[in-house]
């Protein structure tokens, strides 16, 4: 198992940003655009993978990638293992990974949580 929190890379005001964490996770648009103004500090999704909530949180991985990509806004990912703990972590830039390795990873667990 793996924890994963997805940011923005960079500090961002766009609208179209908001709307996707708007319709994606709920959050109110206002509270959307503080997160997104924070660059990678700014963590606006974030899961334990592998748990009996699996396939819910796996398509939203996936929609967030796809969706932020299509808007030219690039992603900050991090991944840690299950027993660490995020205010554990010194340097957040160490923990990061390209969203195509997360995407990689979440493919050689498709079909085994359905």
């Amino acid at each position: 198992m793996s924890k994963i929190a997805i940011s923005c890379a960079a500090p961002t005001d766009s609208l179209l940003a908001a709307t996707i964490l708007h319709e994606e996770i709920g959050y109110s648009f206002s509270s959307a655009r503080d997160r997104i103004k924070k660059g990678k500090k700014g963590f606006f999704f974030t899961t334990e993978l592998y748990l009996n909530d699996h396939v819910e949180k796996e398509r939203v991985i996936r929609t967030l990638i796809k969706r932020f990509n299509s808007i030219g806004v690039e992603l900050f990912i991090a991944e840690i293992g299950y027993l660490e703990s995020w205010a554990d972590i010194d340097n957040i830039d160490t923990a990061r990974i390209p969203s195509e390795d997360l995407i990689a990873e979440l493919d050689l667990s498709d079909g085994k949580f359905r």
